[in-house]
């Protein structure tokens, strides 16, 4: 499966918790890009999630569709939204407590 292909159905299953044929989009600007979305981390803990072995790219979205990794507390977005989730996020200091 090429790369983009399988970031459509990973995407897609992530909206929709299924498999089936459709177009994601960002789920706050509701771009359809697919160039310019990415997975977002509801719970803040993304980079944790990198270090401790969950995966990036290719890898995270096979686990996803694998259903080894929940995608309860993932969402679609787009980068700019996706930056603006992290900038709104609690301040470190209350976050990790």
């Amino acid at each position: 499966m090429k790369y983009q292909e399988l970031k459509k159905l990973t995407l897609s299953y992530i909206i929709t918790g299924s498999l089936q044929d459709f177009h994601p989009f960002c789920e706050k600007c509701k771009i359809s890009d697919l160039r310019v979305l990415t997975i977002n981390h509801d719970n803040y803990d993304g980079a944790k999630r990198r270090r401790y072995g969950e995966g990036t790219g290719v890898t995270l979205y096979k686990r996803i569709l694998r259903k080894e990794i929940t995608s309860d507390d993932l969402s679609v977005l787009c980068f700019n939204c996706n930056h603006l989730h992290r900038l709104e996020q609690p301040k470190k200091e209350d976050f990790y407590q």
